[in-house]
């Protein structure tokens, strides 16, 4: 029996980057800019709000629906100036090898430019079969189902990988399964509390269990 494709869809930062800080005093130069309280973006600011975004972020500092995308817009150019974040240990090779056994892709609210520069600086970017960044429109799930459909996948052989309750619904309302990992940018609890169709600690342990994944699926 032939196996079937699998789709693997990363979040960017805090999945596979350790990109917090620098997103973090790039967020709090734009909102500065905007007149708006810097002050309350915090390490933790992400935990309050419950779609990952930019637009989000700018929503909740009290910016009306037009200028939170304006906000979101000059964070995204802001970030192509940005040095490269750095991959967490382990993730190059992970992403190497899963591109062995299936289709990896990028989903994030950075800009695909940002993104592009960070996997560069490993050498990796060629295993990475696409990239939807913040300045393309569209949720989530959304790009979710494009993805699915460019690469001629099923729901159930898609699995989101995100640090994010709100990449745990994404990948509901997409049909597909979804893996949230515990050294992002929300907490486990609250991930927890998203029930995920699995909780990895570690990028060994989403090694371990992308391959247990990959061996089912024989």
């Amino acid at each position: 029996m032939e196996m079937q494709k699998i789709l693997y869809v990363f979040d960017f930062d805090g999945v596979i980057a350790d990109s917090l800080d620098v997103c973090l005093s790039t967020v709090k130069l734009i909102a500065r800019e905007f007149n708006l309280n810097a002050d309350v973006i915090s390490d933790d600011i992400w935990e309050v709000i419950n779609n990952v975004t930019f637009d989000s972020l700018g929503r909740y500092l009290g910016l009306d629906e037009i200028e939170s995308l304006r906000f979101a817009d000059k964070v995204l150019q802001r970030m192509i100036e940005n040095r490269a974040a750095n991959l967490f240990n382990g993730m190059p090779a992970l992403l190497s090898e899963l591109a062995l056994t299936g289709v990896v892709c990028i989903l994030s609210a950075s800009h695909r430019i940002a993104i592009e520069r960070s996997l560069n600086e490993v050498n990796i970017h060629h295993v990475i079969s696409d990239i939807f960044g913040g300045e393309t429109r569209g949720s989530k799930a959304e790009k979710l189902k494009i993805l699915q459909v460019r690469y001629g996948v099923e729901p159930c052989a898609c699995w989101m990988i995100g640090d994010a309750a709100s990449d745990i619904a994404a990948a509901r309302d997409a049909g597909c399964n979804s893996i949230a990992v515990g050294w992002g940018w929300q907490s486990r609890e609250r991930l927890k509390f998203a029930s995920p169709d699995a909780f990895v600690d570690s990028v060994p342990a989403l090694h371990d269990f992308l391959t247990a994944v990959v061996s089912s699926n024989i």
